[in-house]
């Protein structure tokens, strides 16, 4: 009787979570339908989480008063690829401090050329998308992984092999105390 009760109660808190999940399920999709027509409308979806450059007006996302120092990121980093360099102009000619991140961060959002969620007019751009594209193909071709080792590989990822089209890969061996690079 005791089996059967802890089994009854157990099939019944199951049947229960499964209306609860579908309860879930049907709010979870009833509020990814809103937000996804809020993009598609071009209305702001978080007001406070905005880059810098742009606010949320009217529930619109439009570009603001620090619109022209976040034009100056883009062109400064397109003009000397560096983004520290980049993060230390805005500091110095606008009096805005980001960190180094967030400066890689802004480099990379799609925001700034007009774009979110695949809407490609959500607002006004910033940067235009040429610009935006080709900064993006700097960053992605400039960038140098780390290694456990700490150590630089050159070559890594630009030799492909002939035979099966592979990116060339580098290491290091241990041989006899003294660690040998190799590609």
């Amino acid at each position: 009787a005791q089996n059967m009760r802890s089994l009854i109660t157990s099939l019944w808190k199951a049947k229960a979570n499964t209306r609860l999940s579908k309860c879930v399920c049907i709010r979870a999709e009833r509020i990814k339908s809103v937000f996804d027509r809020k993009v598609e409308l071009g209305e702001c979806l978080n007001p406070n989480g905005l880059p810098l450059g742009y606010s949320c007006v009217n529930k619109k996302v439009v570009p603001d008063e620090n619109a022209p120092a976040a034009r100056a990121v883009f062109d400064h980093y397109a003009k000397h690829g560096n983004k520290r360099a980049t993060r230390d102009f805005l500091q110095a000619k606008y009096g805005i401090s980001l960190p180094h991140l967030s400066v890689t961060h802004m480099l990379s959002n799609p925001l700034y050329k007009g774009e979110y969620r695949g809407n490609k007019a959500y607002c006004t751009p910033i940067v235009e998308p040429e610009l935006f594209d080709q900064i993006q193909y700097d960053l992605e071709n400039r960038s140098t992984r780390q290694t456990p080792s700490g150590m630089v590989y050159l070559f890594s990822g630009l030799i492909v092999c002939r035979e099966c089209g592979r990116k060339v890969c580098a290491g290091i061996h241990t041989y006899k105390n003294k660690k040998i690079p190799y590609y």
